[in-house]
């Protein structure tokens, strides 16, 4: 079956509220938290998440999403770090409620923080990646924010990091002004920081299974594949997969492949 019709199926049953059967057996029966997280200026409500996070609960996989320091309705308030700090919480949250199995995964900057949470905390069976985003160690972004980086380390190194500080955040080819300090605003932009994904991707913990899938017209779809998901540790139940359209497309039309996926790292 070609991959846009099967997308489009997906879709549909996702959409009318239905999840497939197996897939809804099995892993209901597995005990698997996820915590799945927005992309940059977002939301957990945001339209393009609502198919998976509905197909996630249909098939009985317990859910957290919480709202992060880069949403649109925080604005980085709090660096990096405190972030993964957050995403601990929703794991211990699973934890107490009885899950067996956990899974950190995201779209675009969310995706960017399930790759940083794999390489710095044990325990975690499995990351999915849709659609990553957010790279300040590579390419166009990189030259973007190259003034600003500069500009946050000067005003660091003069004692001077936890004062405002004024940028422009780019996110898929988008401008919007920011306000935080100079040392938040490093935590998430410096190329050396915890956000740069071919820094994490090599550092993922043994045991921990990346599922990476990108949208054929995505910006990052020629270069992240060899520069980031191939740097990943070896494991036999990694896979990269790609779907129709763009960034904002692909968790709906990645939706059956996450759910085989679980499947597949839970056996």
């Amino acid at each position: 079956m070609p991959r846009r019709i099967a997308g489009l199926l997906a879709a549909l049953f996702v959409l009318l509220g239905a999840a497939p059967h197996a897939a809804a057996q099995d892993l209901k029966e597995r005990k698997i938290g996820i915590v799945l997280i927005h992309g940059k200026w977002g939301a957990p409500d945001d339209r393009h998440l609502y198919r998976i996070s509905h197909a996630l609960q249909s098939a009985g996989v317990m859910l957290e999403t919480p709202i992060m320091p880069w949403s649109r309705h925080r604005n980085y308030d709090v660096g990096y770090d405190d972030a993964l700090k957050e995403i601990d919480q929703a794991v211990a949250k699973f934890k107490a409620n009885g899950a067996q199995r956990i899974v950190v995964g995201g779209h675009s900057f969310g995706a960017n923080a399930a790759l940083a949470y794999g390489a710095t905390r044990e325990g975690v069976v499995g990351l999915v990646a849709l659609a990553p985003g957010h790279v300040p160690d590579l390419g166009r972004f990189r030259q973007a924010m190259a003034a600003d980086v500069e500009r946050a380390k000067g005003q660091a190194a003069a004692g001077k990091g936890n004062e405002p500080f004024e940028f422009n955040d780019l996110n898929q080819g988008r401008r919007e002004g920011k306000r935080t300090t100079a040392s938040i605003f490093l935590s998430y932009f410096d190329p050396e920081s915890a956000a740069a994904m071919t820094r994490t991707a090599s550092r993922l913990k043994p045991g921990t299974a990346l599922l990476w899938v990108i949208g054929e017209n995505d910006s990052l779809f020629a270069t992240g594949k060899g520069a980031i998901y191939d740097q990943a540790p070896a494991h036999p139940k990694n896979r990269y997969a790609s779907v129709p359209g763009g960034h904002l497309d692909t968790p709906s039309e990645g939706v059956w492949i996450v759910l085989e996926w679980l499947k597949a790292i839970t056996d």
